[in-house]
């Protein structure tokens, strides 16, 4: 009879550490799911920001073989990149 009763508790244990581990993993999967979305997001966000950087990169080169160099047109490039981050931080904001 004693047998009988610790194999009993033995599957009682089991069975409840084996629902808290399977709550604490749903919990863990919940949150590796936020934190990939939120990955993705920023990835998006890198990636229209390197599209930005490579057509204002085309319009430079393209002063640049029309024009040839002037210091001009490098200040003005540079001064459009530093807008358009004011203007992507206030859009955040």
């Amino acid at each position: 009879m004693n047998e009988i009763l610790n194999a009993n508790i033995f599957f009682f244990v089991t069975t409840i550490a084996v629902v808290i581990f399977v709550i604490l993993g749903i919990i863990a999967l919940y949150y590796l799911i936020l934190i990939l979305k939120n990955a993705k997001d920023v990835s998006q966000r890198i990636e229209k920001g390197s599209e930005m950087i490579g057509e204002d990169i085309i319009e430079l080169r393209k002063n640049v073989k029309t024009e040839g160099f002037r210091l001009v047109y490098f200040i003005t490039f540079i001064s459009n990149l530093f807008k358009k981050s004011r203007i992507i931080k206030k859009n955040k904001s």
